[in-house]
Parts: structure tokens; sequence; C-alpha cells
């Protein structure tokens, strides 16, 4: 058996010092749900109301799936192989959609690599598998919404800011990119990546399962068994890919955006000096869902636009190394722990 030994230490203070304290933890307390909730709602608005020729996009990374097949040997037990899972939901309009009768097309997509790094040159990848199927299938679309959690290693930091511009470039679409407060944007992309997992390890305990032992065959796995399921209501599609020789050559070219933890949505400019705009929440009243920014309808409530340039950063470091003062260094990794430490907590 296993004991833990607890210490309990007791602290007196007076109920005035209390008060004091607890004044201005609740503060930022009320603030924080204040943010969530606003976010939350204004996701769901975008996703009933976003206009013809727009993309909606919901991206995260799953957990780490671990092979751990029904007639492993022995020795196979302290050596298991991880797959990095990141699920990406797209929105769309049909065909035949109008402004009168919405007519919306859902696809889940999974990039399923061996690479475990979870990092900006990982998404980059992805998206750019993305955009190829989006041409490939000769789908246009004239704005990108991109909604997200706030992980500075992944979505939100100056490279992916700088990649949203060059993507506006290339493809001139211009790209809105909104992070949901930290700890919440829990949604259909978190319960999508259960059930791929919850299928694979399903088939993997299986005692005449398939030989689910690469990233190629649990890819092969899902497109045939998972690809495309037929429901009650409506066609599920699901869209499978194997991401490999993902490209970590790249060095950040542009400078720290000092407060990146406090503002929630950005946009993309095609401006070659790579100008961003930002802003304190995501808003998408009748005016800005159709981009006509100026005439926004809760000014009062995000906040006005703030035009940052990136400029460039001759250095090369990381910029993801330079932490601002209300940031704690936790780890080298990144992970969502450390996004939620402050200095002080």
């Amino acid at each position: 058996m296993w004991f833990i030994d607890i210490l309990i230490f007791m602290y007196q203070v007076l109920v005035c010092d209390f008060i004091l304290e607890f004044r201005g933890k609740i503060q930022q307390y009320i603030q924080h749900v204040d943010m969530a909730r606003w976010q939350d709602e204004q996701f769901r608005i975008c996703r009933d109301t976003f206009p013809l020729g727009t993309i909606l996009s919901v991206v995260d990374f799953a957990e780490n799936y671990t092979l751990q097949p029904q007639n492993e040997i022995q020795s196979q037990y302290y050596h298991s192989e991880q797959v990095s899972i990141m699920v990406h939901i797209t929105y769309r309009h049909g065909k035949d959609s109008s402004l009168e009768k919405r007519v919306i097309l859902k696809e889940s997509h999974f990039y399923i690599s061996d690479d475990r790094t979870h990092d900006i040159h990982y998404v980059q990848h992805c998206f750019k598998l993305f955009y190829d199927h989006m041409i490939a299938m000769d789908i246009p679309f004239y704005r990108h919404i991109i909604w997200s959690n706030g992980c500075a290693g992944q979505f939100k930091n100056a490279r992916v800011f700088e990649w949203l511009c060059l993507l506006h470039l290339k493809y001139k679409v211009p790209h809105v990119w909104n992070y949901f407060e930290t700890g919440h944007g829990k949604g259909e992309h978190d319960g999508v990546g259960a059930c791929i997992k919850t299928s694979l390890r399903r088939e993997e305990m299986k005692f005449t399962s398939a030989r689910l032992r690469y990233v190629a065959s649990i890819v092969q796995w899902c497109a045939s068994v998972m690809g495309e399921q037929a429901t009650r209501k409506h066609l599920v599609q699901r869209i499978f890919w194997e991401v490999t020789n993902v490209d970590q050559s790249q060095t950040p070219r542009v400078n720290i955006v000092h407060g990146t933890r406090y503002f929630h949505s950005i946009r993309s400019s095609d401006n070659s000096a790579l100008q961003i705009w930002t802003r304190l929440k995501a808003c998408f009243c009748s005016s800005c869902s159709i981009g006509e920014w100026d005439d926004c309808e809760h000014t009062d409530t995000v906040d006005t636009w703030e035009q940052v340039t990136l400029g460039t950063n001759f250095n090369g470091g990381n910029e993801i190394d330079h932490l601002e003062d209300d940031q704690t260094h936790i780890s080298t990794d990144y992970d969502h722990i450390s996004d939620l430490i402050q200095a002080g907590t």
C-alpha cells in the first residue's frame, strides 16, 4: 500500500486583510468568466451566421494516442509508440446554399503523424494539406475564419500572425483567427477526436484485429472504416491525412507581439509590411460578419481594432522563449498548463 503524508497549514489573518485579497482575486475571476462566455457566444453566432464564400474552421490537438495491441509481447509494453492527432473541423456553404436557405457542409479532418512536437511548423504543414485539398476539389472561398485555444506554442504567437499574412498574400483570402478564453473552448472537436481514439482502441483489442502498428496503417484503417458514414440525419464526412516530412528548418522572421495573452481576435492583411489588426474580443454582429469592421455594433464591449506591424527579427531567436511580465516559464514544451500560470499564483 502507498501512504501519502498531507501537511495542513493554518493561517490566521484579519477579516479586512482577507477581504482585500479576495476582492482582487474575484475581480480577475469575473473578467475571466465574462471573456469565456463572450467568446463562446460569439463562436455560436459565427457558426450559425457566417456568410457565403466563407470557411469556418475549428482546430485543436487531441491527446497523443498510444498504440497498445492486444497481442503485444512483454517488452513492447515499455516501448509503446505514440501518434499525434490534430483535429480540424470545417464548415462551409454548399452549392445550393443561399441567404434564405442555408445548406452547411461539415467535414472533419484528422492529421495523424508520429511527429509529436505539436508546434507551429506542424500546424502550417496541416493547413497546407487542407488548402491543397480545397484547390484540388475546386472549392472557392473568399474568407477564412479560424477558432482555437490560445496555446502559445501552436496557435498564438508572432510566427502564426506572420504566416496568416503570408497566406493572405498567397491565396488572396483574408484570415480572421479567434481564440477561446484560457481553459475554455471545449466542443465538438474534442468529441470527434475522442471517438477516433476509442474506435482505434476497440480495433486493437480484437483478437483478429487489423495490424495498427504505424501511422500509415492507422490512416488507412480509419479512412476505410470511418471515412464516410451516413446517420439518420446527415452524411458524416471524415478525411484522414498522414503527416510526414514536416519542415522544422524555418526560423522566425518577426519580432515579439506584446500583449498576445490579452487580445482574442486578430485579422490578417495583404500588406507586404506584415501588419495585423488585433482586438480584445471577437465579434460577429451583422456588420462584422460581412467584414464591415468600422460599423461594429459592440465597440463598447470588444474595443476597436488596433494595427500592429510585426517587424523583422534579425536575431533569428525563438520568440516564444521571451515571456511577458505576467507569464511564467514552466517548460520548453509550451504545454497548456503553462498557459494557465501567471506570476504570483
